[in-house]
């Protein structure tokens, strides 16, 4: 009887019409085309690892013109760790991004990492 249930309301057209989709899936959005490099970073903590030299944590960053990436180890995910090691290994040697793409974590939605961001004239995404 389950069997023919099921195969009736596959059949049924009004059915098949009020039918509630609960999982709706939205298309990849597309970054805006940057035109320089090293102008959009994408960045990301990763880790806790095994701690080597006091450091258990990893930066990500990645440039999306160049696709260039850089792995900076940080000794914990303080907003004050991580704007310091971004400062000393990116900003230092590829200049200061117009835009940081972040996961939006609570890492990177401190008022150290917001001020830093002002005072620089980054947009984050």
């Amino acid at each position: 009887m389950l069997k023919d249930i099921a195969k009736w309301t596959r059949c049924c057209i009004p059915c098949q019409r009020c039918k509630v989709q609960r999982h709706t899936v939205s298309p990849i959005q597309p970054f805006a085309p940057t035109v320089e490099r090293f102008q959009n970073v994408h960045i990301d903590l990763v880790g806790p690892f095994t701690p080597s030299d006091g450091f258990n944590i990893l930066l990500t960053c990645i440039d999306i013109y160049t696709r260039w990436p850089e792995v900076i180890p940080v000794s914990d995910i303080s907003a004050e760790a991580v704007a310091k090691s971004f400062i000393a290994n990116w900003i230092s040697c590829f200049g200061v991004p117009a835009i940081i793409a972040t996961d939006q974590g609570v890492k990177f939605q401190s008022r150290l990492l917001y001020s830093l961001k002002q005072m620089l004239g980054i947009q984050q995404i």
